[in-house]
C-alpha cells in the first residue's frame, strides 16, 4: 500500500497498521509527516495518538482483583501485536505487585475463535475454570464468552469474569457487555 501512496501527492499520512523501521525510515526521507494511531515505535521518534495500553492493562487487573478475582488466564493476541503485549505486560506487573499467582498465558489469534479455543486451552492446563479472564481484543472476548456459556456451561459471570478492551460494537451488546 505504501507504494501506491507515494504516488499521491498527500500532505502526511495516519498509520493504524504495522510499519517496519524501513517504512519508517522512508517516510523521515521523504520528508512525509506521519502519525501512529494506536502504535508505539521505540526505536526512533515517531508521532503516536494512543492510549497507555500498559496502564488499560493493569486498570483491568486492578478492578478485577477488587471484585476478589485471584486466578487469572490471559488469551493473548498474537505475538507481533504490540498493543496487546503493552496490555498483557501490564495486567501481569499489576498482578504482581498485588501478589496474585502470575496468570496462565496462551496466545491466540486475535479473532472469535481464537477466544474459544483459549479459553478451551487455559481450562485445560489449569484444571479449573479460572476467576478471571483478560483477552487481548473484544472480538477475543466475545468467542471466549460464547464458547464459555454454550459449549463449556460456564455461567459468565457469576462463575468467571471476561474482560477486553477495545470497545468494538457488538461488546456492548446485551448478550456480551463487556
Amino acid at each position: 500500500v505504501l507504494a501506491d501512496i507515494w504516488q499521491f501527492q498527500v500532505d502526511g499520512v495516519i498509520a493504524a497498521a504495522g510499519l517496519t523501521d524501513a517504512h519508517i525510515a522512508e517516510f523521515d526521507r521523504r520528508r512525509m509527516p506521519l502519525v501512529l494511531f494506536n502504535r508505539a515505535w521505540r526505536a526512533r521518534a515517531v508521532n503516536t495518538v494512543a492510549c497507555d495500553q500498559l496502564e488499560a492493562g493493569r486498570m483491568l487487573v486492578s478492578r478485577l482483583a477488587a471484585a476478589g478475582h485471584r486466578r487469572f488466564g490471559i488469551i493473548a493476541g498474537s505475538d507481533d501485536s504490540t498493543v496487546a503485549g503493552e496490555r498483557r505486560r501490564g495486567a501481569c506487573e499489576r498482578m504482581a505487585e498485588l501478589g496474585l499467582p502470575a496468570p496462565l498465558v496462551v496466545s491466540r489469534q486475535s479473532g472469535y475463535h481464537g477466544g474459544g479455543a483459549g479459553l478451551k486451552d487455559i481450562i485445560g492446563q489449569m484444571g479449573a475454570v479460572p476467576d478471571a479472564i483478560l483477552c487481548g481484543s473484544d472480538v477475543m472476548a466475545i468467542g471466549c464468552l460464547d464458547c464459555a456459556r454454550h459449549e463449556l456451561g460456564i455461567e459468565v459471570p457469576a462463575q468467571m469474569s471476561v474482560a477486553a478492551f477495545d470497545a468494538v460494537e457488538p461488546s456492548n451488546w446485551l448478550s456480551y457487555n463487556l
